[in-house]
């Protein structure tokens, strides 16, 4: 099973790492289907008002990815993002 089949299997764990991520971040985190060069909103609490920083865009495979908008001295290592998705995904299975 792969998340580019599943789009249901990558929200469930969206949901389940997305708090966690925020936390790390210290701002809102949604995730995203990348289809050419737009990068729809899927899932995640996006508030009244976005921070004014410039987001960071992880990708997670072919039309996944995420968009986190950081605190100042809060980004964290896209590999890192991957590899909770990729963790949470081998439980899963």
């Amino acid at each position: 099973m792969d998340f580019d089949n599943h789009g249901h299997q990558i929200i469930d764990v969206f949901d389940r790492l997305s708090p966690m991520i925020a936390d790390k971040v210290g701002g809102p985190v949604l995730l995203v289907r990348v289809i050419g060069s737009r990068w729809s909103y899927v899932a995640g609490h996006v508030p009244d008002e976005l921070p004014f920083v410039e987001p960071q865009r992880v990708m997670l495979v072919d039309e996944w990815a995420i968009l986190y908008y950081p605190q100042a001295g809060h980004k964290i290592d896209p590999d890192e993002i991957r590899q909770l998705f990729l963790n949470v995904k081998k439980e899963d299975l």
